[in-house]
């Protein structure tokens, strides 16, 4: 019986008695709890590449105008000298047709 006793003891000595608490896993957060940030990033983003796309825009016009005036300002010089040539040709062969001979035709 004693050694029953002493035998109870150890293990009763070797029990802990404290309270243990369920341990709490942390909280995972939802989306909806980032729905703000979210947004607020995506407006920035946007707002960001639609001005960088108007910029762009602009520069490329302007560089694209400032050839496009080059190339009109070349086609109307050859127009205009194609014009002033063929002139000069009518005005030659109008004078050519002025001659005595061909006022005595009547048809």
């Amino acid at each position: 019986m004693i050694n029953r006793l002493i035998t109870r003891s150890n293990i009763v000595s070797k029990r802990c008695y404290t309270i243990k608490l369920p341990t709490q896993e942390p909280v995972k957060p939802r989306i909806s709890e980032f729905s703000h940030a979210l947004y607020n990033t995506l407006m920035i983003s946007l707002s960001t590449f639609f001005v960088l796309n108007i910029v762009y825009n602009k520069l490329e016009y302007n560089e694209v105008e400032s050839k496009l005036k080059l190339k009109s300002q070349e086609l109307e010089n050859k127009i205009q000298s194609l014009v002033d040539e063929k002139d000069k040709e009518l005005k030659l062969i109008q004078s050519k047709n002025h001659s005595w001979i061909s006022k005595l035709k009547f048809w």
